[in-house]
């Protein structure tokens, strides 16, 4: 084996020339490009996050809002309800009322149709008696005889 000394030093200056011309016009390049690249990438990663963050506050100000339609629909349902209870219990007293009324107007008219009926009757009596007291005026009556006139005169106004 024969190491030859200029072979040695000519591959550590062209190693030496190739790493100068590498590092000049190839790998600061390179290293600025990765840079680039890198700060492209961590800001991609930050507007992600950043996103994220955005997101999430939406989230919770949208689940607050459904909480707080939840909530309206709940009080509002309470309300309706209440107020069908109130025209509810209004309904019944006004109904209530209108049936005492009723009652108080039928009580009338059979207070009225009562008195009609006792006064027709009256009238009817009256004139069932007059027909009666002529009846016994003319003719000579016994006791036998005024009885089967006032029968007579039972069955012909029918009162029974």
């Amino acid at each position: 084996m024969n190491i030859e000394i200029s072979q040695i030093i000519t591959q550590i200056i062209s190693f030496l020339i190739m790493y100068w011309v590498l590092k000049r016009f190839a790998w600061k390049p390179l290293l600025a490009s990765m840079e680039k690249r890198k700060a492209l990438i961590q800001s991609e990663f930050d507007l992600i996050e950043s996103q994220k963050k955005d997101l999430a506050d939406l989230s919770h100000k949208y689940q607050d809002q459904l909480n707080d339609i939840d909530d309206i629909a709940a009080s509002k349902t309470k309300e309706a309800v209440e107020q069908g209870k109130e025209i509810a219990a209004r309904l019944k007293e006004e109904a209530t009322a209108q049936s005492r009324a009723l009652i108080a107007k039928a009580h009338t008219d059979i207070e009225k149709e009562l008195y009609k009926a006792k006064s027709e009757l009256k009238n009817e009596i009256i004139d069932l008696a007059s027909a009666m007291a002529e009846k016994l005026l003319k003719g000579n009556m016994n006791k036998d005889r005024q009885k089967e006139i006032l029968d007579r005169a039972i069955q012909e106004t029918d009162i029974s």
